[in-house]
């Protein structure tokens, strides 16, 4: 993986991975980067790490209803 020195970087690298034919695929790809990406950062409280599924789910369902 490269090394990503900023969010909008890291957000243009990961959202290559929303194209293809498979959106929900990718779209919970993308959704599971972005989640890792903010826990690793600090950016969630403590103990949203036993949230991630349905945090994913969520960040997952913008992405599919906000790209075409």
């Amino acid at each position: 993986m490269k090394n990503i020195n900023s969010f909008e970087q890291f957000l243009g690298e990961a959202s290559v991975q929303v194209a293809g034919k498979s959106k929900p695929s990718g779209a919970k790809v993308l959704a599971t980067v972005i989640v890792e990406h903010m826990m690793k950062e600090n950016y969630l409280k403590p103990g949203a790490d036993g949230i991630k599924n349905d945090l994913i789910s969520d960040i997952a369902d913008v992405i599919m209803n906000s790209t075409f």
